[in-house]
């Protein structure tokens, strides 16, 4: 597995990373390879580097409070979007489900610049709102940071209290992931840099790279939060725990059911889940029955619920720019290898 990773970094494909492989909730392999950062100098991955997650905010923050809030009855899945977050029923929108925003059928597109016209959080939050459908709700799937940067404003509309706060006190605290923050502080030589800044001259290193969340202030329902790879396992023991602290072992069940037959993506809530897909980023071997996500920095987590295996995979793989796109190839390969070495 190193053999393969070191071949990546020696061709410029990868900066670094970091490994975790847990099975049957025990952490079997904890490993660093390659670099945090190349320039101006080059600083050496650790176990210990923090990762700008991305999009594994969707799954990591968003979608456990999400479940946490329908789990106490405080919200319906299938209730209108426009019943909490009432400016969002406009546009055609009226009859979107937290359903909808969750398995990215929303009627939402991918994303848009609200950075460019530099909008903050609550203008953000205001033109996601209004923002216009691209296809009927409920017909395909378009994968969209603009649903889970709303269900980011649901969660703070419901409990009347932030994103952050709420996700510290729900989940961070009870599971002990004293490293999973929105804009945290760490020694700048924690992290994992990300993409050069022409702006301060300098990789990215503890700023969110993703420009809206930057913004927002660093804090989004969609991306912005950083973290560990030891906070990550205790996660991933917590989504798939016989009988979890925090979770309805149901709920999490259902969230990684496969809703989008015959659409273009197959789709949980927030997860996306193998099904018969033949090149999925987690292999060839995992089940079809596995679900995990992605996030644009270079991380990844996946479950095959059937070998009772989880695979923690965090890279900076922007710190090379944003259009070093080995990370396709890499990932699966990596899982292949992984799932041989354990079962084969």
């Amino acid at each position: 597995m190193f053999t393969f990773l070191q071949e990546q970094i020696d061709k410029e494909r990868l900066p670094g990373a970091v490994i975790s492989v847990i099975h049957r909730n025990r952490l079997l392999f904890r490993g660093a390879i390659g670099y945090r950062q190349l320039w101006p100098e080059r600083q050496p991955m650790s176990v210990n580097t923090v990762f700008d997650l991305a999009s594994l905010t969707k799954v990591v923050c968003t979608l456990p409070l999400i479940l946490q809030l329908w789990q106490s009855k405080r919200l319906s899945l299938h209730m209108p979007v426009a019943e909490v977050l009432p400016p969002f029923g406009t546009n055609g929108k009226e009859n979107v489900t937290l359903f909808q925003l969750l398995t990215h059928s929303a009627g939402l597109p991918a994303s848009v610049p609200f950075y460019k016209e530099r909008l903050n959080y609550n203008e953000t939050i205001a033109r996601v709102c209004h923002q216009a459908p691209t296809y009927t709700p409920g017909s395909r799937v378009v994968y969209s940071d603009l649903g889970f940067i709303a269900l980011g404003a649901i969660i703070e509309q419901v409990t009347g209290k932030s994103l952050q706060q709420v996700a510290n006190e729900w989940i961070y605290t009870p599971l002990g992931m004293q490293e999973t923050q929105f804009c945290p502080r760490f020694p700048a030589i924690r992290y994992a840099a990300t993409e050069w800044d022409h702006w301060l001259g300098r990789p990215k290193c503890g700023e969110v790279h993703d420009e809206n969340a930057f913004a927002m202030g660093g804090v989004s329902g969609h991306a912005g939060l950083f973290s560990t790879v030891s906070d990550i396992e205790k996660f991933a023991c917590e989504m798939q725990a016989a009988t979890p602290l925090l979770f309805d072992p149901d709920i999490l069940r259902y969230a990684r059911q496969h809703f989008s037959a015959g659409m273009e993506e197959p789709r949980g809530l927030g997860w996306i889940v193998k099904g018969a897909q033949t090149n999925s980023s987690c292999g060839r071997f995992f089940s079809p029955f596995s679900y995990g996500h992605l996030g644009f920095t270079g991380t990844s987590i996946w479950f095959d619920p059937v070998a009772e295996l989880a695979v923690i995979f965090l890279t900076n793989r922007v710190h090379l720019g944003r259009d070093n796109h080995a990370i396709r190839r890499i990932r699966p390969a990596l899982h292949d290898l992984i799932y041989q070495c354990l079962f084969s």
